[in-house]
């Protein structure tokens, strides 16, 4: 079988991402190689291809470059040293996290401690959504103090983060979750989620409390800054987007305004696999495509064409 890739050649659009043709290697001590069954397509993916960002920055001299972070597989093959994993195991994780990437392809070598072992029931193409979403949501939720104000807002509540943001929310304490989307159609209820809990509006119809709240910015740019104005003073957002963080935070300098940066970790993740496969956690499943296929996800992406999680598929199925 061949070994792939979808690599950034140059920065720009769709169709700069060209297939690659990768020799595997095997591990060295600590590492594992997978065998990929799916990998996560992310916001920071195209702003990267498109030449925005941290990550684009730091790879602008490392060009043909492959993104993507989020993987799962099942491992192929163990290096030295590594005892928690069995060639087989199936497995989901994050590949050179932060500025590495590596992640759009058929076979990936990463450390180990990078990963976590799932449950063979679990779906592995699901599980490929789950690692930068999930961190994201409970790193930022952890920002803030819902004992001093229990009403939290997440804008963007019909994507991967912002879907995972509602649930951790309450699982931290606040008291309801307005979940705001641009249109009420993107987001699914979960019956899961107290009805009383959790209130869906659409931007259109969005009407700021007179109040200091909690809040998730999950979409950045144009619309996080018309939104973040009509927040009462005091009001504290954690916006997810880098890219227009600091343009956010300018917004509405009555408002305490923060950038996060997501940071790999090991036992969040497993914690997070863990409440997925007790049914205590919704992950929904990601729309697929083929690997191959990565120029026109992008595509569509970037259009509005396509909601919720993407995945990547080396394979057919």
């Amino acid at each position: 079988m061949e070994h792939f890739a979808m690599a950034i050649t140059a920065f720009g659009g769709p169709q700069v991402l060209q297939h690659q043709s990768i020799t595997p290697r095997a591990p060295q001590a600590g590492q594992i190689a997978v065998k990929v069954a799916a990998c996560g397509v992310n916001p920071i993916d195209w702003k990267t291809r498109a030449g925005l960002g941290w990550a684009a920055k730091a790879n602008a001299e490392n060009l043909p470059w492959v993104p993507g972070y989020d993987v799962s597989g099942y491992v192929a093959a163990l290096g030295e040293g590594v005892d928690d994993f069995a060639v087989g195991d199936p497995v989901v994780g994050l590949v050179g996290f932060a500025t590495q990437g590596g992640g759009y392809a058929s076979y990936v070598v990463v450390d180990a401690v990078s990963f976590v072992a799932l449950d063979p029931s679990l779906d592995l193409p699901t599980a490929a959504g789950l690692p930068i979403p999930a961190l994201t949501a409970s790193q930022a939720i952890s920002r803030l103090d819902f004992s001093v104000t229990p009403h939290c807002v997440v804008l963007g509540a019909g994507g991967a983060a912002g879907s995972l943001a509602v649930q951790w929310a309450l699982r931290q304490g606040a008291s309801h979750v307005t979940a705001l989307v641009r249109h009420r159609e993107q987001y699914v209820d979960d019956p899961r989620l107290d009805a009383e809990s959790v209130t869906i509006v659409s931007l259109d119809d969005w009407q700021a409390p007179d109040y200091a709240l909690c809040a998730i910015d999950a979409i950045g740019g144009v619309v996080a800054q018309a939104w973040v104005k009509t927040l009462a003073p005091g009001s504290r957002v954690v916006t997810l987007p880098t890219v227009t963080a600091e343009a956010v935070a300018e917004a509405n300098r009555k408002v305490d305004t923060q950038g996060m940066l997501m940071q790999a970790d090991r036992e969040a993740l497993r914690e997070w696999v863990q409440h997925w496969a007790q049914g205590s956690i919704a992950v929904s499943a990601p729309q697929r495509r083929l690997l191959a296929e990565a120029a026109s996800a992008h595509a569509d992406i970037e259009s509005g064409a396509l909601r919720g999680k993407v995945v990547l598929l080396p394979q057919e199925g």
